[in-house]
């Protein structure tokens, strides 16, 4: 290999193999100051972008929670309306029982006894049906509960939703509930009615439950996925920001300084050692590789590299791509 000099450009300097050419760095331009200024907002856009997607990506999570939340809620309203169903349904048969004629005045007041034990179970499970220490099926004291859950993190009104469970109540089921008997035949003839509509009300409360459910297990699917793709964004944005700031520090440092850029090897060396290369070293290749000898100039080649080295603390780091 052959290092020529001339006119003060270097054309090919023997050193390890798959390394091929030699260029002085870039002089910097009279725009280096307002371009690094330039850079430096660019750099600020893109902290608060990032920042802005931070704090996005949060409120969505927050609402995925708040959803999902919200849906265990109704979760454990459905189960009390399933019991309370259960119940009705037992005390239909026995006010369909005690309404024939087949049937003696004492076998009606057995009928009645139980039908009166399946009412206050009905009341039991209004009481317990809790979550978080919230009844859920007593109508919060009244005819309706309200809760609200905020599942898209932000302050406007779409972000919340808002449900209503009507009272499962045995007033709230049918007013007509809570004084119903078996003791006769007329008695258990309205209290089958009677019963036969508070099983359409509960049926009616559990269909507004499943769907408030539906509603809630989409807003955290929605929230996910956004939450998902604003992540990317932020991702991809810091990304391409982190590979601008490594091409913009590598070039300015090597414009600066005046340095040198070897392809496919990597060097420490400042100004002034390279243009005592370029001014004192001529190599001829051919008669070093026959006779296996080092050259003088060879060797103060290696010396003016070694003196590099040694300032290399204070010089260039330049990269390099083979």
């Amino acid at each position: 290999m052959v290092l020529q000099v001339a006119s003060g450009i270097v054309a090919s300097l023997a050193r390890p193999q798959g390394v091929q050419t030699l260029r002085a760095a870039p002089t910097p331009s009279a725009n280096t100051r307002v371009d690094d200024t330039q850079a430096f907002t660019r750099d600020r856009q893109s902290v608060l972008a990032a920042g802005k997607l931070s704090g996005e990506i949060a409120a969505l999570n927050s609402g995925k929670a708040m959803a999902e939340e919200g849906a265990r809620t109704l979760k454990a309203a459905d189960d009390g309306l399933v019991e309370i169903k259960a119940a009705l349904d037992r005390m239909k048969t026995l006010a369909k029982d005690a309404k024939s004629t087949k049937y003696s005045d004492v076998e009606r007041e057995i009928f009645n006894l139980e039908f009166g034990l399946k009412r206050d179970e009905i009341t039991d499970i209004v009481n317990r049906t809790k979550y978080k220490g919230t009844k859920l099926l007593d109508g919060g004291g009244g005819s309706e509960l309200s809760l609200a859950f905020n599942v898209g993190g932000g302050t406007a009104s779409e972000d919340t939703i808002t449900i209503k469970i009507k009272a499962a109540t045995v007033a709230g089921l049918d007013a007509g509930l809570a004084t119903a008997d078996l003791l006769s035949v007329a008695n258990a003839t309205s209290a089958e009615t009677v019963v036969l509509a508070a099983i359409d009300q509960d049926l009616g409360i559990r269909g507004q439950v499943g769907a408030y459910q539906e509603g809630l297990h989409g807003a955290a699917t929605n929230a996910e996925a956004k939450a998902s793709f604003l992540g990317t964004e932020k991702a991809d944005r810091l990304e391409l920001q982190a590979s601008a700031d490594q091409s913009r520090f590598f070039s300015n440092e090597v414009a600066e300084e005046n340095g040198i850029v070897l392809q496919g090897f990597q060097i420490l060396a400042d100004a002034k050692t390279f243009n005592a290369l370029i001014e004192t070293i001529s190599v001829d290749a051919d008669g070093d590789a026959s006779s296996g000898e080092t050259s003088p100039a060879l060797n103060r080649t290696n010396a003016l590299l070694a003196q590099s080295a040694a300032r290399s603390l204070s010089a260039p780091s330049v990269t390099l791509d083979i």
